[in-house]
């Protein structure tokens, strides 16, 4: 399987993305996952009215715990909420494919 995941993933276009994506969450002091999730629940197409969530996974209490916590830290700051959004733009077409 890490085959097959690296494969999918270890794309120039998807590492260069990634690349600068980390170098501006640094910049604001958050770390690449933090990142990912405060986008996916507060900058994502999620719609919480419409009963829409996030499952929070973790393999220990304390990665769940750290999750939670960068979840509170609220939403990104917009420069960093739209250098995510811009992201799938950059690399699509360069997805993994979930369904053979």
């Amino acid at each position: 399987m890490g085959q097959a995941y690296a494969r999918g993933y270890l794309k120039e276009n998807i590492i260069a993305t990634i690349d600068g994506a980390i170098a501006l969450v640094e910049k604001h002091d958050i770390n690449g996952h933090a990142a990912a999730l405060r986008w996916t629940a507060y900058h994502s197409v999620l719609e919480p009215d419409l009963g829409d969530a996030i499952v929070i996974a973790a393999s220990s209490v304390t990665q769940l715990h750290s999750n939670l916590e960068y979840i509170k830290q609220g939403p990104l700051p917009s420069e960093v909420a739209e250098a995510m959004d811009k992201i799938y733009s950059e690399i699509a077409g360069s997805e993994f494919p979930y369904h053979y």
